[in-house]
């Protein structure tokens, strides 16, 4: 709604009364309205997900387009927030407190009465014309032209039809329920906290889908058999049990063919195991650290590269399992020292040369061949940290234990390097829509890959990807918008598969850097 400041302004006086046109009245809000109100506010809390509280918003004979675009198929649309005296967030004593650029375009359009057809010339009676001096018209109260109107209306429509209309179900494993039934803060450390789904939830709405929380795996199977369906899954699910646990959530849903974001089965099944996933690396030619894989405390004698080794178990994300004693310096030491850490994580152990130099972790976004960069951040352990290793304790506690630092390719040849190597690997891997690569340099300098994590924490803070993205300028709203574009334009394309990928990453050479 415009108004004007002068003490003529209609809006004013009707917020003085608290009888606004936006006074206990649900208004909605287009795609284009959440991007600009968004971006003026740096903030996407301001609206809810309602059905409409007035019949005649469901009855609109003369403007299908408002019942085909705006209403979700089961009845809900896009509304501004209201407070508990029933006047919108954003209405204050003298009228709408946003700028005249920013404020919803239904808001703007009022007092006019439209439909896809065009505007009805005269002014909706709702509006109290006896509040204002006789020689004032309300359109000159509300500081409004029609050509204003007319050209507010034409990209009210424009939006409305570009209106998303994905249902989108989020699969995660949430933390504080695992923890709640028993088990140890080690053992749900891949878990999502309760904030992150949030975050995750409130973006997914804010780019105009509506959202349905499924939860862990088993909640997803109970889902499906019940008949529940969504147009896509945004799926975070780690698992718990079993060394293909990631590939759980994707393996159900591609049996009863639902899209989702992220890698599939087999690339989440390959990939959690370090050792196989060094295999391939190795294969398709991309630089990787000599290895070797321990399952029995015997199989450590057969090492033969010389100390310091660095030992972690094969499947096992967050750091889990990696710690000071990780880094073992003599030989005589490596035997007890799997033999120990296989007995705790009840897994074989993947034995490396420790490599000293500077270590990177990448950021990717798309799958195959328009799989890009986005950014590279190097791992600096403060005084503070555990030393020598980006540990599980220095990950858990980072805001204090460690500095991540923006490296630009073109200033920084390593960087350039490292980047070069995980986009390579992303690509031979077949992994989707995003993750993170990470990699150290060896003695000499170059950069080698380490693990790739197709399924990368996304806090919008804690989490390595997130803070890859906020370094480098990237909203955390563009991130998971660009999640969502990813999945649906290769889905579009027909290539979920990850095949495709899969061959073509092992017989093209890796690029090349200077």
């Amino acid at each position: 709604m415009e108004g004007t400041a002068s003490s003529q302004s209609l809006c004013a006086r009707c917020a003085r009364l608290s009888k606004t046109c936006c006074h206990d009245r649900e208004i909605y809000i287009s795609p284009g309205d959440v991007r600009r109100i968004g971006a003026h506010l740096k903030r996407y809390d301001y609206f809810d997900w309602k059905p409409a509280g007035d019949g005649a918003y469901l009855d609109q004979a003369d403007d299908p387009i408002w019942q085909r675009h705006v209403f979700r198929p089961d009845g809900r649309r896009r509304v501004l927030k209201h407070k508990t005296d029933g006047g919108c967030i954003f209405l204050g004593n003298q009228g709408c407190q946003l700028p005249e650029q920013i404020r919803p375009l239904v808001c703007r359009l009022h007092p006019f009465t439209y439909t896809a057809a065009g505007l009805d010339p005269d002014p909706s009676t709702e509006c109290p014309r006896h509040l204002l001096p006789a020689s004032v018209s309300v359109f000159a109260a509300l500081n409004m032209s029609v050509a204003q109107a007319s050209q507010w209306h034409r990209l009210l429509y424009e939006e409305i039809l570009k209106e998303p209309s994905m249902r989108i179900g989020l699969a995660y494993d949430l933390r504080s329920i695992y923890l709640a039934e028993g088990y140890s803060e080690e053992e749900t450390a891949e878990f999502d906290r309760d904030d992150t789904i949030v975050a995750i939830e409130t973006t997914l709405q804010s780019l105009g889908h509506q959202t349905e929380r499924i939860g862990h795996g088993r909640a997803l199977a109970a889902a499906l058999s019940s008949g529940r369906r969504w147009d896509l899954v945004f799926n975070i699910a780690e698992g718990m049990y079993g060394i293909g646990r990631e590939a759980q959530v994707p393996a159900l849903l591609d049996m009863y063919d639902i899209p989702y974001t992220f890698s599939d089965p087999l690339v989440m099944g390959l990939t959690l195991h370090k050792g196989l996933t060094k295999r391939v690396i190795r294969d398709a030619g991309i630089p990787t650290s000599d290895f070797l894989m321990v399952d029995l405390p015997e199989d450590a004698d057969g090492v033969a590269f010389a100390p310091p080794y660095f030992i972690k178990p094969v499947a096992e994300g967050t750091g889990k399992g990696i710690g000071p004693l990780s880094i073992i310096h003599d030989r005589r030491e490596l035997k007890a020292a799997c033999s120990n850490m296989r007995d705790r994580y009840r897994q074989p152990v993947i034995v490396e040369p420790y490599l000293p130099g500077r270590e990177f972790t990448t950021g990717i976004i798309g799958t195959g061949r328009t799989a890009g960069v986005l950014g590279t951040i190097e791992v600096h352990l403060l005084d503070s940290a555990e030393p020598g290793v980006y540990s599980y304790t220095n990950k858990e506690e980072c805001e204090s234990r460690v500095l991540y630092r923006l490296v630009r390719p073109e200033e920084d040849p390593v960087a350039a390097e490292a980047e070069a190597v995980a986009l390579a690997a992303w690509r031979a891997l077949g992994c989707r829509d995003a993750g993170r690569i990470d990699l150290r340099c060896d003695a000499a300098g170059r950069p080698m890959f380490m693990e790739v994590n197709p399924l990368a924490g996304i806090h919008p803070e804690h989490s390595d990807l997130p803070i890859i993205c906020n370094l480098a300028g990237i909203p955390y709203r563009s991130l998971i918008e660009r999640i969502i574009d990813s999945a649906t334009e290769r889905i579009k394309k027909g290539t979920s598969c990850a095949s495709p990928s899969f061959t073509t990453g092992l017989t093209s050479p890796m690029p090349q850097t200077k």
